[in-house]
């Protein structure tokens, strides 16, 4: 299977970084100029040679264009991207409802969860945030499964969802909305950088839904060391990835 002018590809470097790209585009990355025409005819797992830097050409994987997406607002890493659509459950089919796009990392991820037959849709305010956020989609190939609007999601009109997942400064006034929205035994998963949100959010529930539950989200890298022998913590120490309530409509 050869490579078509205009298809999604990832080239894989052999440290592990991965830039996905549209074969033959012409793209920009760290103040270079790298084009990918010499891409287009290629099969997947053959090598290319682009900038001085070798690359394999492979099928990407949902989690590829990651590396090289644009940031705006505040993001949330992908270690705790994968507690959230976890605790949200998450999969092929499930309709979902967003609050907070930002940049739209955790978008991506559930809209590649809930596949063709899902939908994913998402609530941020500012303007600046959803235009990068459709960008980020459209690069990942998946804005196609998210309508993101601008209105604030107390004033959604979606019904029925499997999940709610909320990233915004103040959780506990998206209750009641979160609540409409749900079917019964839907799942509520609010992300929260604070100590402060996370309590006042928690005293917020009532009997509509479950007990809450509250978790720290923590990512540690290790690495292997330099001396041929042992692996060690990285000296960037864990990361703090935030705090996540989970609870499920009654």
């Amino acid at each position: 299977m050869t490579v078509r002018e205009g298809e999604r590809v990832t080239l894989l470097a052999g440290d592990g970084s991965a830039l996905t790209v549209l074969a033959g585009e012409t793209i920009r990355r760290a103040g270079a100029v790298l084009p990918t025409r010499q891409i287009v005819g290629l099969g997947f797992g053959d090598a290319v040679r682009l900038l001085g830097q070798e690359y394999r050409v492979v099928p990407p994987l949902w989690t590829d264009p990651y590396q090289t997406l644009r940031r705006g607002p505040q993001t949330i890493i992908p270690g705790t991207i994968a507690l959230i659509v976890h605790a949200a459950g998450i999969g092929p089919g499930s309709r979902v409802l967003e609050a907070g796009t930002g940049s739209g990392f955790l978008t991506l991820a559930m809209a590649a969860l809930v596949g063709d037959g899902g939908r994913v849709t998402s609530h941020d305010v500012s303007p600046a945030a959803r235009e990068i956020a459709r960008e980020n989609l459209e690069r990942a190939g998946l804005l196609s499964r998210v309508d993101i609007l601008g209105d604030p999601v107390e004033r959604t009109g979606a019904r029925d969802m499997d999940a709610v997942v909320l990233d915004l400064p103040e959780p506990w006034a998206a209750l009641d909305a979160s609540h409409l929205a749900l079917r019964p035994g839907g799942a509520l998963v609010i992300y929260v950088p604070t100590t402060t949100q996370m309590e006042r959010t928690m005293r917020a529930f009532d009997g509509r839904f479950t007990a809450p539950s509250g978790q720290e989200a923590i990512q540690r890298a290790w690495v292997l060391s330099k001396g041929g022998e042992g692996l060690r913590p990285s000296f960037e120490g864990p990361a703090h990835g935030g705090f996540l309530i989970s609870a499920r409509r009654m």
